[in-house]
C-alpha cells in the first residue's frame, strides 16, 4: 500500500496543510457548525430519568432544509474553492432566514455561525500575499 507520503513526495501535514490553504476552509468549518446547530434543536430530546425535555415545533421541516442546505455549502466551498461566492450568498441567506424559521437559527448559534462562515466565504481569494518587509532591529 502506497502512502500519502510516499505518493505526494512530501509529508503527508504538508499536503493537509497545501489543501487547506488553497480554499476556504475556515469558511467551511462554520458553515458546518452552522449547519449541525440549526439541524439537532428540532429534532434532539434531553432525558433526565423519566423526564424528557423535547423541542418539538412547526420548524423541523425549515430546520431541515435549511439546515441541509448548510452542509452542502460548506462542501462546495471545500470541494470548488472558486464557486465560494455563490455558496456564501446562499449561506448567508439560509442562516437569516432560520434566524426567523428555525427556532431562531439554532438559538441564535446556528446564524451567526452561517453569517460569519458566509462572509468568510465571500471574502476568501486564492491570490498570495504580498511579501513581507523585514523587521528593524534597534541595532541597525
Amino acid at each position: 500500500m502506497v502512502s500519502v507520503r510516499m505518493r505526494l513526495g512530501r509529508p503527508s501535514w504538508r499536503a493537509w496543510r497545501d489543501w487547506r490553504r488553497g480554499r476556504p476552509f475556515t469558511a467551511g468549518v462554520l458553515l458546518l457548525a452552522s449547519g449541525v446547530a440549526i439541524l439537532v434543536p428540532p429534532y434532539a430530546s434531553l432525558r433526565f430519568g423519566d423526564l424528557v425535555f423535547a423541542v418539538n415545533t412547526m420548524g423541523g421541516v425549515s430546520a431541515l432544509v435549511l439546515g441541509g442546505l448548510l452542509l452542502v455549502c460548506a462542501a462546495a466551498v471545500w470541494a470548488r474553492p472558486r464557486y465560494r461566492a455563490l455558496a456564501g450568498v446562499a449561506a448567508t441567506l439560509a442562516a437569516l432566514v432560520a434566524l426567523v424559521t428555525a427556532n431562531l437559527g439554532g438559538f441564535l448559534v446556528g446564524t451567526l455561525l452561517g453569517l460569519a462562515g458566509g462572509a468568510l466565504a465571500v471574502a476568501w481569494t486564492d491570490a498570495p500575499r504580498p511579501a513581507r518587509r523585514p523587521r528593524r532591529t534597534a541595532l541597525r
